[in-house]
């Protein structure tokens, strides 16, 4: 991505190249016009990046109508593939994504390094463990006499985080993200995701299994609303959007004034200077 966001530096996209979409609230009034000027703030995007050359090869970007994205069932079994592939390749958590050759000769490959008589294929999950005089032992993460074990430590003792999940998340020791470790596992195999999205993209593999059932998240606050979405608040005054079906919003306090703080999904820049310009003023 490094190559392609270098060339938009200074390139300003308009949002209202064919006149306004928009109303005083920044809310769509003309579905047919947004797609109009969407096609042309992603027509200057092609334009842009088709003059590229990256590792001797020249990039081909065209924009493609979304009526021309709708998936036939050949389409449909290419992206069952893809999502086959991912969890097969792909570990991915908040902070990390790992794409890994599989042991498949005819997928990925004769491996050309010794690196699989160390790693069964993706770093395992931190965990955190304890010198005690019965030897090292995992602890949990309140403890303060744990601390995180090196790799080649956990690796060798087959050390494993606490977990009452199918497998440890990555991100079990996040606290900003760790109300919401149920939700991004997989209740099939357990294979954990950064997002709901890929999460539900996922579970499709397994639509004809029995999934086990998990609680809706219940937030402390609600900051605000939009499109089937709502931002939630934890302990931690942590924010992140959730969709609304995945939310239990009983008793949860600013419920009532959800419509009354709607969001859009991205603000409108009238003018980019004043945009850009620092919130900070020089002491004389």
């Amino acid at each position: 991505m490094a190559p392609l966001s270098r060339e938009l530096t200074g390139v300003v996209l308009k949002h209202d190249n064919f006149g306004s979409h928009l109303d005083s609230s920044n809310k769509t009034t003309d579905l047919d016009l947004e797609k109009r000027n969407f096609e042309s703030a992603g027509t200057v995007l092609s334009n842009i990046w088709s003059q590229l050359v990256i590792d001797g090869y020249p990039v081909v970007a065209k924009y493609i109508m979304p009526t021309e994205t709708r998936l036939d069932v050949e389409q449909a079994k290419v992206l069952k593939r893809d999502v086959i592939w991912y969890a097969n390749h792909v570990r991915e958590s908040q902070y990390l994504l790992q794409i890994v050759k599989c042991e498949v000769v005819s997928c990925c490959g004769v491996q050309r390094s010794s690196l699989r008589r160390l790693l069964r294929g993706v770093l395992p999950p931190p965990v955190l463990i304890k010198q005690t005089s019965n030897g090292y032992i995992t602890t949990e993460k309140d403890d303060i006499e744990g601390k995180f074990a090196p790799l080649l430590l956990q690796l060798s003792l087959k050390l494993s985080a606490l977990s009452h999940l199918k497998q440890v998340p990555y991100d079990s020791y996040c606290p900003s993200v760790e109300g919401y470790l149920c939700k991004r596992s997989c209740g099939f195999c357990g294979l954990y995701f950064a997002s709901y999205k890929a999460t539900n993209q996922h579970k499709q593999l397994h639509k004809k299994q029995h999934e086990v059932p998990i609680a809706k998240i219940r937030p402390q606050r609600i900051a605000a609303g939009r499109a089937r979405e709502i931002l939630c608040l934890d302990i931690n005054d942590d924010a992140i959007w959730l969709d609304e079906k995945d939310v239990d919003t009983t008793n949860v306090p600013d419920v009532e004034n959800l419509n009354e703080n709607e969001v859009t999904a991205m603000p409108v820049i009238n003018n980019l200077k004043e945009w850009v310009q620092s919130p900070w003023t020089e002491d004389d």
